[in-house]
């Protein structure tokens, strides 16, 4: 039988894994000699406690804040191309508005505000409940994890594919320090962060810190009643406030106080990209829109092109408080907790069919408040450690949009009016939960690990769609305000098709209230210091849910969805080599999902379903010093997936048929290298970062119309410092050769043949100057 390609290379990753360990194992058991270009240990706390990476039996990489800002990387977004098997995409525009983020090609495509994210996202072990939360600008962070697979136990919430964990820089008794960058580039870019540092007394000191980040965008508006002239511009604002008390020899406690804006600026950098059903199933690319609409005729045939005769404009504000306190109670025991407050406000407007006539215009406005707590504690005695807590949720949520469509005689099915759909939804959300895990070490090489998390959600939904037809007359919106009213009228017209959700009407279909059960059984072997392998099962659960948005017509039995269940198989390696110069880590996993939560988007309404499914892959990450000044990290994530009983009832033929994940490539790679010698009295150093995946699936659909080919970047930069390393100056060029293939596609075949197409970044160049004190 012939072998797929991904089976032959999970083979030799599964023989190269083996054949580490078989020689790590026959290694003698030596005291190594000191290297001054030896790896340094990097801890995690992926088990909420501090570990060093190579302990931990999880697939986790791990990145420092001095690693983030060396790299550079601006955005949560940019950790794809350092991450293997991690990918995103931003649905609607630019960075920090709507992100959809999968590990393992498992992930949740749907741009819903009340859908939660299966790769969660945290701040400070802070719950990040939103697409729009888990997307901003990263600056003073003390480091970023990503752990793939479950990580319900320990972690958190609804961690079906995995956590991405983000810890920013605490004040410190130190002294007084700070830094200072400013960048600048192609495109009109601006881009500063720093940060100061301040002991105020012996038990308390201040930390602050802030980044903004300015381009004038790069897809140029050709239209001569352009509403805006450029797209793709970036507008970021943060700032981040702490305070460290320490209150005694063993309480500490840390308040945060900080705020973030992105916007409101011309975010879309998407272009026209028309799409059409096929003959057979599905949807595929065409010409030209119902206008007929092409690049030609409208003059974009450039890749940072644009015809759009309507609004683009979007904006996001986050305000956050969080305090933590840390209370070592005796060298065995701690106890942890935290409380904070989120809210969170975002809106968008956009011309959706990308084109010079009124086809297809869009708005979305939410509002969500937030506030979690967790107190949990952990002791360690000899031989045993055990993590037990407990934690609270709740979230408010208020979301509505107006799509008002074809404001044009032509090609309006109303006559002498145009169509317009406009949703109001409200949702609310309870959760508690506890959580145990223990370890124990069944000899001085084998420890076996168990843990449980019990869930209850409390989730209900207040739902109301309008659709229905206006006045032909009707001015076309540019503004946020102006969607409202439209999307007031149209809610309001006794003429409108109402669609509803809710307790009142439909009692338990609006409402998922179940208990839910996380577990984590897992083996660890420590033949030796430089080797640990582990097999696990983890069992990750995420909460049910409902349809919601564009959804008219839509019959209530059908808008709630059930649970997913994820159980997952795991066996993996961490190896240290080269007396200390290099660490080797893989894993191979297996998936058995079940009810599986699928987004499928028909005409403008994301369709959850629950399909079994099956994921299969590995990943191999290799970091080395092997000579004095030379860098090298980089990892390959392999992956085969497949969901049962995907129905897809767009184009002339319906289709039901096991088909693939969305966002989740065959093949993803990145590769960082970077030399530092001596020159001019300082460090020179030269570095170079690439990345790429294969193909992929934008939706659960397989559309080949959104199928996006394979990407591949590699960025460079030139640094030098003197030997004091109080300043510090690079130059950079972001994506050397100009690839410019899709990020993202959208379609909308049923609105007049419309779509959109987002492509890579063109060549941008810059030069960062940092300043330390």
């Amino acid at each position: 039988m012939k072998k797929s390609p991904l089976t032959n290379a999970i083979r030799i990753l599964l023989g190269f894994t083996v054949t580490t360990a078989a020689g790590a194992i026959a290694q003698e058991e030596t005291s190594r000699q000191s290297r001054a270009n030896a790896l340094e240990e990097v801890v995690v706390t992926a088990n909420r406690r501090e570990q060093n990476l190579q302990d931990v039996g999880i697939s986790v990489s791990a990145l420092s804040g001095d690693e983030l800002e060396a790299r550079p990387l601006t955005t949560a977004g940019d950790l794809t191309s350092s991450i293997a098997n991690y990918q995103i995409v931003r649905s609607y525009a630019t960075p920090g508005f709507n992100t959809q983020v999968t590990l393992r090609g498992v992930g949740q495509p749907n741009f819903e505000d009340t859908t939660e994210a299966t790769a969660t996202s945290y701040v400070d072990e802070f719950y990040m409940i939103g697409a729009g939360q888990a997307d901003f600008l990263m600056f003073d962070l003390e480091r970023v994890e990503v752990a793939r697979g479950p990580q319900g136990t320990i972690q958190g919430r609804n961690s079906t594919a995995g956590t991405i964990n983000f810890y920013t820089r605490k004040p410190d008794f130190e002294s007084v320090a700070g830094a200072i960058s400013v960048t600048g580039g192609s495109y009109g870019l601006v881009r500063t962060d720093g940060h100061i540092n301040v002991p105020l007394s012996d038990t308390m000191a201040f930390r602050g810190s802030f980044a903004t980040d300015r381009n004038n965008g790069y897809v140029r508006n050709i239209h001569p009643q352009a509403l805006y002239d450029k797209g793709g511009k970036n507008k970021f604002w943060a700032g981040r406030a702490q305070l460290l008390i320490k209150a005694s020899e063993s309480v500490s406690v840390n308040l945060k106080a900080e705020r973030g804006e992105m916007g409101p600026t011309n975010g879309s950098n998407e272009i026209l990209y028309p799409v059409a059903p096929s003959d057979g199933f599905g949807t595929i690319a065409v010409e030209s829109d119902a206008f007929g609409n092409s690049r030609e005729s409208t003059n974009t045939e450039g890749e940072d092109l644009a015809n759009v005769d309507g609004p683009n404009s979007i904006g996001n504000k986050i305000e956050h408080y969080l305090a933590s306190v840390n209370w070592e109670v005796s060298d065995k025991l701690s106890i942890n907790g935290l409380a904070g407050w989120l809210k969170s406000e975002k809106f968008e407007v956009e011309d959706c069919d990308n084109g010079p006539d009124p086809l297809c215009l869009f708005s979305n406005d939410s509002e969500s408040e937030h506030w979690t707590a967790e107190v949990r504690a952990t002791y360690e005695e000899t031989g045993w450690r055990i993590t037990a807590g407990a934690n609270y949720l709740d979230q408010d949520l208020l979301t509505r949009s107006a799509t008002p469509l074809f404001f044009n005689e032509e090609v309006t099915p109303v006559p002498n009016g145009l169509l317009a759909e406009s949703y109001f939804d409200q949702q609310q959300l309870e959760s508690w939960a506890a959580f145990v895990q223990g370890e124990y070490d069944l000899s001085q090489k084998m420890t076996l690990i168990l843990g449980a998390r019990y869930t209850r959600d409390d989730k209900e939904v207040n739902a109301l769609d309008g659709f229905g037809a206006l006045p032909l007359s009707t001015p076309k919106p540019t503004n946020l305000a102006q969607f409202n009213a439209i999307g007031s009228a149209i809610r309001n017209n006794p003429a409108s098709v109402i669609t509803r959700l809710n307790t009142d009407l439909h009692g338990d279909l609006a409402v998922f209230d179940k208990g839910l059960i996380n577990t984590n059984l897992q083996l660890n072997y420590r033949p030796n210091q430089d080797l640990l392998l582990y097999g696990a099962y983890r069992r990750g659960v995420k909460s049910g849910g409902f349809i919601t948005g564009n959804v008219s017509g839509l019959a209530p039995d059908v808008r709630k969805y059930d649970e997913e269940t994820n159980n997952a198989y795991e066996i993996g390696f961490k190896a240290t080599l080269m007396d200390g110069l290099a660490r080797l880590n893989g894993a191979l996993f297996y998936y058995d999902y079940q009810d599986m939560q699928n987004t499928s988007f028909v005409n403008i309404t994301n369709l959850v379903t629950n399909n079994d499914a099956t994921v299969i892959g590995g990943e191999l990450e290799l970091t080395a010093n092997p000579i004095d000044g030379l860098e090298i990290s980089g990892g390959i994530g392999m992956l085969d997936t497949e969901v049962e009983d995907i129905s897809n009832p767009t184009g002339a033929v319906p289709f039901t048929g096991d088909l693939d994940l969305p966002l989740a490539p065959d093949f993803t790679g990145n590769l960082m290298i970077r030399y530092t010698w001596n020159a001019f009295g300082g460090d020179m150093h030269i570095q170079q970062t690439s990345h790429g995946r294969t193909a992929m699936h934008r939706d659960s659909l397989n559309n080949r119309s959104t199928e996006m080919g394979s990407l591949f970047q590699t960025d460079v930069l030139l640094g030098y410092a003197p030997p004091n390393q109080q300043w510090s100056i690079s130059a950079w060029v972001n994506n050397v050769f100009d690839t410019r293939h899709a990020t993202n596609k959208f379609d909308l075949a049923g609105v007049g043949n419309s779509g959109e197409i987002t492509l890579q970044q063109p060549r941008w160049y810059g030069v960062t100057m940092r300043v330390s004190f």
